[in-house]
């Protein structure tokens, strides 16, 4: 099987598809957040919150992609990608999209979710992997996201939405 697996580098973008291998872990929020913005305060509600492997590293994902070790490194310095996930604006949907999310898209309320965080962390034999944390917004999707986590559908990260 060596042959079916692709191999990504640095110059990839953070928008190739790839997926987790590992099932996000889905806690149920159902709570307001306060977000405070230009001094004003903001309240959104948010459904649920996953976290857990977003991407292995170093290892065949779902798809058969590997990352590199620099790859994440590289695409986590950013400062677009910073300045995405400190704004709430790396937004997620329920499968894959050919395009980036448009206004549109946002009107109809298909957007899923945020991701709030990603970092590069450890398991218990040092083998890195990409973490994560997106929170379920209260839109159609979402709704749809969050009723096939209280399914009991195991559910994984790609990264090509964002």
């Amino acid at each position: 099987m060596e042959d079916e697996k692709t191999f990504l580098e640095e110059g990839y973008d953070f928008i190739e598809e790839s997926c987790s291998a590992t099932p996000l872990e889905y806690i149920e929020t159902n709570k307001d957040i306060i977000v405070e913005s230009n001094g004003e305060k903001s309240p959104f509600h948010i459904l649920g919150t996953c976290r857990g492997v977003f991407q292995s590293i170093n290892e065949p994902s779902r798809n058969m992609r590997i990352y590199e070790s620099n790859h994440w490194d590289i695409q986590l310095s950013k400062p677009e990608v910073q300045e995405r996930l400190k704004t709430r604006s790396m937004w997620g949907t329920l499968g894959h999209f050919d395009r980036k999310i448009t206004d549109s898209d946002v009107r109809e309320g298909l957007v899923s979710h945020i991701i709030t965080k990603l970092e590069i962390h450890e398991d218990a034999n040092g083998k890195p992997f990409l973490y994560g944390e997106l929170e379920i917004l209260d839109t159609p999707s979402g709704r749809i996201l969050e009723g096939m986590y209280k399914g009991g559908a195991n559910l994984f990260v790609s990264s090509r939405g964002a």
